[in-house]
């Protein structure tokens, strides 16, 4: 079974790959080495996440996934166009598509963050953009597992009174659901 988040960096990263000017240098990882003959580039990571109790039965969780689509550019002249223009073009993707189809309820655009860094001898310029992400998951205990409870076969069902003496039944059933 896959957690949630690496299927939403998953199809954020399937939905950025030749859509934006970093072409198909996006990864679904913040260790991914960020290589001069790479830039620009997009590294797509979770930061942190909450979670509350969204309903009891069966236990489900709201989380709110906070997200960040860095974006890494060789520093020059063009630094802040180049940043300015694939960030543009990461927000209107994920617009067109705010449930990752249907992953979450929705991706809200939440804060942009520019920065310049040395990599090396090389100076770097990142956009950093962050995102909400609102999905929601059942408790492990109230998931069904792949196998769809086909292991469940038998069941014997014994029925006692509260008069009844202890360890005695007042009546058994086999139930055989191996049909």
């Amino acid at each position: 079974m896959t957690h949630p988040r690496k299927e939403i960096r998953d199809k954020i990263v399937s939905l950025l790959v030749g859509k934006t000017d970093a072409s198909s240098n996006i990864f679904p990882s913040r260790v991914h080495p960020v290589e001069e003959q790479t830039l620009p580039s997009i590294q797509v990571y979770a930061n942190s996440e909450g979670s509350e109790i969204w309903q009891e039965a069966p236990r489900e969780y709201e989380r709110k996934l906070s997200l960040s689509i860095q974006i890494t550019a060789k520093a020059d002249d063009a630094l802040e166009d180049v940043l300015d223009q694939i960030a543009i073009q990461v927000e209107d993707v994920l617009r067109q598509d705010h449930t990752l189809g249907e992953l979450c309820r929705d991706v809200i655009l939440t804060g942009t963050e520019l920065t310049l860094n040395q990599n090396g001898d090389n100076l770097i310029g990142s956009c950093n953009v962050t995102y909400d992400v609102l999905y929601y998951t059942l408790a492990v205990a109230d998931m069904i597992p792949e196998n769809g409870y086909n292991d469940l076969n038998t069941m014997d069902i014994k029925y006692r009174q509260p008069t009844t003496p202890q360890g005695q039944d007042d009546a058994e059933d086999l139930l055989d659901l191996s049909q």
